[in-house]
């Protein structure tokens, strides 16, 4: 056991330094991005969209829906957005 110590100790702080040589300047960073899209019926030309959205696999409300958009999928979207974090803290900042 004490002639195997060395080799203990030394190849998993060689995996270490080289794991973190990879990290910091060799590998790329990879970045997630995802949006949520509210549609705002703009009257008219409805079923124009309706039908292009329905050939890729999603569905637009009808225009005699009642439209919330404060639901449950949504508010957690516009609570975290970007957008609506400056405005609220430009207004703590000037209140």
């Amino acid at each position: 056991m004490k002639k195997g110590i060395k080799w203990i100790i030394l190849i998993p702080t060689i995996a270490v330094i080289i794991s973190i040589i990879y990290i910091l300047f060799i590998a790329k960073p990879i970045y997630t991005s995802n949006a949520t899209l509210l549609l705002v019926n703009s009257g008219g030309s409805q079923s124009k969209y309706s039908s292009i959205a329905s050939q890729f696999g999603f569905s637009l409300p009808s225009s005699t829906a009642n439209m919330n958009y404060i639901s449950i999928e949504t508010l957690p979207e516009i609570l975290t957005s970007r957008t609506s974090a400056k405005s609220i803290m430009i207004k703590n900042l000037t209140h």
